[in-house]
């Protein structure tokens, strides 16, 4: 089984019949037969912008006890993925990402920030 992570923008979007990437994000969530995994701040954040639109903000908790969002993302357990892809997306693979020594383990570890 795949695991999935989304954030507030696609949750949004999935909402909001005005958002710019509603068709998007309807056609995104139809691939998915688990619940695409978020966390707590995604929700909060994602219920914030819907009543800044006007709209009541109860969609976002619906996905979850539809269990097509599940809020059960641990960020330190998942973390070298999370920078992973921030890295993919951003670009940022040549090393301008903060890098602190590595522990007992000697991983390298990633300051969660990028630099100007």
């Amino acid at each position: 089984m795949e695991t999935f992570l989304t954030d507030s923008g696609p949750l949004v979007a999935l909402l909001n019949l005005r958002d710019e990437h509603h068709e998007w994000a309807r056609e995104q969530f139809k691939h998915f037969s688990d619940p695409l995994l978020t966390c707590e701040g995604a929700i909060t954040e994602a219920t914030h912008m819907l009543q800044f639109d006007g709209l009541p903000p109860w969609g976002v908790l619906e996905l979850i006890e539809r269990k097509i969002v599940a809020v059960q993302f641990d960020l330190e357990s998942n973390l070298d993925r999370v920078l992973f892809a921030d890295e993919k997306v951003r670009g940022h693979t040549d090393g301008l990402r903060g890098r602190l020594p590595g522990g007992d383990d000697g991983r390298k570890k990633r300051l969660p920030f990028n630099h100007p």
